[in-house]
């Protein structure tokens, strides 16, 4: 599951990626790709990218194990109540990306 600190290490990762690779071109960011983007990546992209990340809130629930429902509507900012009623529920714990509205 998605933990703040993994969004931390994403958004390191992606300002390597835009002040390091980018300046390279497509040719030196290809291997970092597992399947080339159908199109190059266009000026702005990654940092676009690493702006919306930045201002992202994670929150979490509780789904059923297909992940096609919540169990419970409540979105929490820690992820203990949704993981216990994952398991009392025979559920999983979903965790939700909240975008800054613009």
């Amino acid at each position: 599951m998605l933990t703040k600190r993994h969004l931390a290490v994403l958004r390191a990762a992606l300002q390597f990626f835009d002040e390091e690779m980018i300046p390279h071109g497509q040719d030196a960011m290809q291997y970092y790709f597992n399947a080339p983007p159908a199109e190059e990546l266009k000026p702005g992209e990654v940092r676009e990218l690493r702006d919306i990340l930045l201002e992202c809130e994670l929150r979490y629930a509780c789904c059923d194990l297909t992940a096609s429902r919540l169990i419970s509507q409540e979105l929490s900012a820690s992820v203990e109540d949704p993981l216990n009623m994952a398991i009392s529920q025979a559920g999983q714990v979903a965790t939700i990306l909240l975008t800054a509205r613009h």
